[in-house]
């Protein structure tokens, strides 16, 4: 099987990297990387079958037509397309209109992913590039999303009625992975002192990720004084890159808080294991690879309505949905979950397998077959 893979995102995100290089293991694929030239992408030295081609200027972001031609010309400059099977794009509109292009010029299937830049950035602030959209994904043989949240909200903001049916029928909610680190080393039981303790609302609350407005840090460090002026014992550690600094100076006023720079993930396990709990109320939140990684370590996770991880799992299997921009529900449902930690912690671990690399990557190599015809 012979797959390109369009992603304009491969530098910048690293589960991609980790994904095509798990898809490539026996060779086959090929990826191909549109990159604007940014400083922070220019250390980043691709392995075998990896092609970064500096090929637009940022601001050809508003231009989206003179940067896909720009993008198809680098790209046919450096790859035979023709001898591909099929086309995988990452993006529906960046990568997706690439691969239709490609598609309707070779004669080769493509499929697509849908992500929150997609539904957040093209569909909604983009509108005359609305029936562009309709058509990559009319035309895609597979079109991929990361949560069940993703494709309610593509089907009922975006999509004429006419269209359901058939999308529906080629659509497929694959997660990403996580590291198989976490999976390989799970936490030990909570003691009956620690599950008491929680029950009774005295909590070590935890934050991972990067200090800034979309993941709203702030949100869950205002639970948590709420929670001590209430009188419960709680404590709240945030663990991650600053990049707003007012941000950090706000949580620092709050007498439960410490803050720890970004860990590797040797240590980041130990600091799981200490915490009962991850709160993190995202804005715009793509998927959240923190949520499962806690998992792993038996701590139920508190996240936003209508981002990547909401609808991953019904509601209480292993944390509840909060409204990220009211203090009072992330209180009301991280009680919630501390009040049933018995019968939630034990599934977490267990639920934290869906996101098992091995098992993902053998469903996109199953679809791959599906749309091709070919082993």
């Amino acid at each position: 099987m012979r797959v390109l893979h369009i992603n304009c995102n491969y530098i910048g995100t690293a589960l991609h990297r980790v994904m095509f290089r798990r898809l490539n293991q026996n060779g086959g694929h090929k990826v191909f990387v549109p990159s604007d030239g940014r400083e922070s992408w220019k250390s980043f030295q691709p392995e075998a079958d990896e092609a970064v081609a500096e090929c637009f200027q940022r601001r050809d972001r508003y231009l989206f037509f003179k940067k896909q031609a720009q993008i198809l010309q680098a790209l046919e400059g450096i790859y035979d397309v023709s001898q591909f099977d099929c086309i995988h794009a990452y993006t529906l509109f960046t990568d997706g209109n690439c691969a239709m292009t490609l598609s309707e010029k070779y004669g080769i299937p493509y499929v697509v992913a849908v992500r929150n830049t997609d539904l957040n950035g093209f569909f909604k602030r983009r509108k005359l590039l609305y029936f562009r959209g309709l058509r990559i994904l009319k035309n895609a043989s597979a079109v991929f999303f990361l949560s069940q949240e993703y494709q309610t909200q593509l089907l009922d903001r975006y999509i004429p009625y006419r269209m359901r049916d058939s999308l529906l029928k080629k659509s497929y909610v694959i997660p990403n992975g996580i590291d198989p680190f976490w999976l390989e080393n799970p936490a030990p039981p909570k003691s009956e002192e620690d599950l008491s303790r929680m029950e009774k609302g005295d909590l070590r609350l935890l934050f991972v990720g990067r200090i800034n407005r979309y993941k709203n840090p702030t949100r869950a460090a205002l639970a948590a004084e709420e929670l001590c002026r209430r009188g419960y014992d709680v404590t709240f550690t945030a663990v991650g890159k600053v990049e707003e600094a007012w941000m950090l100076e706000e949580m620092e006023k709050g007498k439960s808080f410490t803050y720890l720079p970004p860990r590797p993930k040797e240590e980041l396990l130990t600091i799981y294991r200490q915490n009962d709990m991850l709160v993190m109320p995202s804005h715009d939140e793509t998927f959240g690879l923190v949520y499962p990684e806690a998992m792993t370590q038996g701590l139920p996770v508190i996240y936003s309505i209508g981002e990547g991880f909401y609808g991953q799992f019904p509601e209480g299997t292993v944390g509840y949905a909060v409204n990220p921009d009211r203090t009072e529900s992330v209180v009301k449902m991280i009680l919630y979950a501390a009040k049933y930690c018995r019968r939630i912690i034990p599934r977490c671990a267990e639920a934290a397998r869906r996101f098992n690399w091995d098992d993902i990557i053998k469903r996109y190599e199953e679809i791959y077959r599906a749309v091709t015809g070919k082993e």
